[in-house]
């Protein structure tokens, strides 16, 4: 297995130099790569440094900044195929033990800024992914595309204050389509349904097994935090309730309940794709498994649906990929792997109930 870590040093106006500096096996100690949905992705490395020859730079310096600054670029390869590319956020020099260590965030780090207006951004008569385009390219970042699953909306008009930040407003937008983002190892992002959809006998990418881990797996079930009903409100006179009939029975036909405020959930279907994320994000959280697999693997991805079986105590379902810590040291690649087993389409679907949930003064 070969190992290149190549940082490109900033230009201090936006852009990075041409020609990287390359580390290769000999001085990686060991690399951390987590990606999970939802989230933002990390990269860790520890390097050696016994030569001395990783230094810093400073911008006091007129020599230029060097490659081991924040806000460079890192990109690693794993046997030449791209395994993460981000940006530089953190790093530490280690004298006693003469290593270096960063951490790197993917690409998604730009829309977790606070936007940049004067004073607000300002959409009229246009839809709603035409808008999640135009906020991911204020951001930075240009190369989006969006799944033939999601489906558009129109939007008649929409004002984007300086005080938001771009994941706030998009995932405002990505509530009411049920979806999501995903950044890929490349640096691209999908625009994706929230979940996959699951009723019958799903595709699968592949197979896990009891044989295929390193240990035997974990399962665990808790639901402090989980909900079987939830209103939302577009405005305080716009508002519907829905509960999720798995959950009810579940819980024993007792109700937890939850609000949402979603000024941009103003249809019945929109506030339904709401409840529907809200649910499922809340069983994501509950119920799941966590593994270590004997082989890493890039063929594996957040938000792959598998099939998987524990020998030891029986457990099998259907499940989805919810996140990758890829680990690698002294030559050992290992990937654990979160996994939840996931509930029919059918199951989870929001029902909308009655009820008059209109507070007035």
């Amino acid at each position: 297995m070969e190992i290149r870590i190549e940082l490109y040093e900033k230009t201090i106006t936006g852009g990075y130099y041409a020609t990287p500096r390359i580390l290769r096996n000999d001085e990686i100690m060991n690399i951390n790569i987590s990606r999970r949905i939802f989230e933002l992705g990390t990269c860790s490395c520890l390097i050696d440094n016994t030569a001395r020859d990783k230094n810093l730079t400073d911008i006091v310096n007129f020599t230029g900044l060097g490659f081991y600054d924040n806000h460079n670029q890192v990109k690693v390869y794993i046997d030449d195929e791209i395994a993460f590319i981000g940006v530089l956020k953190e790093y530490k020099y280690d004298e006693d033990n003469n290593t270096y260590y960063f951490r790197a965030e993917d690409m998604l780090y730009k829309i977790f800024r606070t936007i940049d207006a004067t004073p607000s951004l300002i959409y009229e008569n246009t839809t709603a992914k035409q808008v999640i385009i135009h906020l991911f390219k204020n951001a930075g970042i240009s190369d989006v595309r969006f799944s033939d699953e999601v489906v558009d909306y129109d939007v008649k008009k929409i004002k984007v204050e300086y005080n938001n930040t771009y994941v706030d407003v998009l995932d405002k937008f990505f509530n009411v389509m049920y979806a999501r983002f995903n950044c890929n190892r490349d640096g691209s992002v999908d625009i994706v349904k929230a979940f996959k959809n699951y009723d019958g006998t799903p595709i699968i990418k592949y197979k896990l097994e009891s044989m295929d881990f390193i240990s035997t797996g974990e399962y665990s079930r808790n639901e402090n935090d989980i909900r079987n009903k939830v209103i939302v409100k577009a405005n305080d006179s716009d508002v519907q309730a829905f509960v999720c009939p798995y959950l009810v029975d579940h819980m024993n036909n007792e109700i937890y309940l939850d609000v949402i405020d979603e000024d941009l959930a103003n249809t019945l279907e929109k506030k339904r794709n709401v409840a529907r994320r809200y649910f499922r994000d809340k069983l994501r959280h509950a119920k799941k498994f966590s593994l270590t697999t004997i082989d890493g693997s890039l063929d594996r991805d957040v938000g792959d649906m598998t099939r998987i079986f524990m020998n030891q105590n029986k457990v099998q379902g259907w499940a989805i990929v919810n996140g990758i810590n890829t680990s690698i040291q002294d030559g050992i690649w290992q990937d654990t792997l979160e996994i939840e087993v996931v509930v029919g389409d059918k199951w989870i679907e929001p029902l909308a109930v009655g009820g008059n949930y209109i507070i007035k003064d």
